[in-house]
C-alpha cells in the first residue's frame, strides 16, 4: 500500500480540524462551561500521526485560529484579547506544537520502515523537528517529554532555565528523581504505573506542583500533562510555567489584607469598607454594633442600604437613619 500523497495528508489535517470544530459547535449548548480547546488536540494528534509534522503544524494553526475566532472573547473576531485569554491561547499553541512533535515521531518511524528513501525523509524530518524545537524553546512554558518508564525524552531551553539542568544532564534519566521532592516521588511513580496497567486515571490535566531546582530550592509551577501513544508505547509531555513569584505576591496580599482587617477590628471607631460600586465589603465590630447589622448580612449591599435599612425594603426613608439613631442613643 502506497503512502498517502501530500494532498491527502494535508487535506486530512483540514478535515480533522473541521470535524473537531463542528462537534465543538454542536456541544456548545450542552456544556456547563466553555471549553475552547476541547477536541482540537485529538485532531492535531491524528493529523501529525497520519501525515507527519507538516500536517500536524497545519492542524495546530487551524485549531488556534478556530478557537480564537469561535470560542474566545471577543467571539467572531481575530485580534487583541484580554491578557488571561492570550495566555490560555499561548499555552494551547505550545501544547499543540508539542503534541504534533510527539505524534510526528510515530509517523517518521512508520515511513522509515517502509520508504526506500527513508534517509532523505529522515533528514527533512530532522529539519522540521528542529524548527518545531526552536518554536518550543521560544514559547512561554518549559516543555519536558517523558517515556512510559519515567525517563526524560525531551527537554527544551526554558526547562533548562527553570530547573538549572541542561538537556545533556537529564536525557534518559528518571524525571521524578530530578524534579520532585523525595516524599512525592513514590506517589508520582504509582500514578504512572496505575495508568499504564489500567489505561485509566491518566496523569493529564492541569495542576499546581511544587518541584525542585537543581540547587534543591522549591519552585511552584502550573503544570499541564498530555499523554499520547506512540509506536505502541506511551509518551508524556509536561508543560510547566513558573508561578512562584505570583504565589508569593498573592500570599503577601493576603497577609496585608489580614493585617488591615485585624487593625480595623481592634479600633473603637466604626470602620466600613466599600468597593468601587459602593457595595459594603467589610464592617468592623464597632460598625456592626453601631448600625445593628452583622458583617455577613451587610456584605454586598450598598452603604445606603445598610445605613437606611427601611429604604432597602421599599419603605419610606425614616426621619432619622440608623446611624443617626445610634448616635442619638449614645448622646448624653
Amino acid at each position: 500500500m502506497s503512502p498517502p500523497s501530500r494532498l491527502e495528508r494535508y487535506g486530512f489535517a483540514v478535515v480533522a480540524v473541521g470535524a473537531a470544530l463542528l462537534h465543538k459547535l454542536l456541544l456548545v449548548p450542552v456544556l456547563d462551561q466553555p471549553a475552547p480547546f476541547l477536541l482540537f488536540s485529538l485532531a492535531i494528534l491524528a493529523s501529525a500521526w497520519r501525515g507527519g509534522l507538516g500536517p500536524g503544524l497545519l492542524a495546530a494553526i487551524l485549531a488556534i485560529l478556530s478557537a480564537d475566532y469561535f470560542f474566545l472573547e471577543p467571539r467572531f473576531a481575530l485580534g487583541p484579547m484580554e491578557a488571561g485569554q492570550a495566555v490560555r491561547l499561548a499555552l494551547f499553541a505550545t501544547e499543540s506544537l508539542a503534541v504534533g512533535l510527539i505524534a510526528a515521531r510515530g509517523y517518521r518511524a512508520l515511513r522509515a520502515a517502509s520508504d526506500p528513501e527513508r534517509e532523505r525523509a529522515a533528514r527533512e524530518a530532522r529539519v522540521r523537528a528542529d524548527r518545531g524545537r526552536r518554536l518550543l524553546d521560544a514559547g512561554p512554558a518549559a516543555v519536558v517529554g517523558m517515556d512510559e518508564h519515567g525517563a526524560v525524552t525531551f527537554w527544551n531551553a526554558r526547562a533548562s532555565r527553570l530547573f538549572g539542568w541542561t538537556e545533556d544532564d537529564v536525557m534518559g534519566r528518571e524525571l521524578a528523581g530530578l524534579i520532585l521532592p523525595a516524599a512525592e516521588r513514590d506517589a508520582w511513580r504509582a500514578e504512572r504505573e496505575r495508568f499504564l496497567k489500567s489505561g485509566e486515571g491518566a496523569p493529564s490535566g492541569r495542576r499546581d506542583m511544587r518541584v525542585l531546582h537543581r540547587d534543591r530550592t522549591d519552585v511552584l509551577v502550573d503544570a499541564s500533562v498530555v499523554a499520547a501513544r506512540v509506536d505502541g508505547a506511551w509518551e508524556f509531555a509536561l508543560f510547566l510555567t513558573d508561578v512562584t513569584d505570583k504565589a508569593r505576591a498573592e500570599e503577601a496580599l493576603r497577609r496585608e489584607a489580614a493585617f488591615a482587617a485585624s487593625l480595623a477590628n481592634s479600633v473603637a471607631a466604626g470602620v466600613a469598607a466599600v468597593d468601587g460600586d459602593g457595595h459594603v465589603t467589610f464592617l468592623n465590630p464597632a460598625a456592626q454594633r453601631l448600625l445593628g447589622v452583622r458583617g455577613d448580612e451587610a456584605r454586598g449591599l450598598s452603604l445606603d442600604e445598610v445605613v437606611h435599612g427601611a429604604a432597602a425594603h421599599g419603605g419610606a426613608l425614616p426621619a432619622a437613619c440608623a446611624l443617626a439613631r445610634a448616635l442619638r442613643a449614645d448622646a448624653p
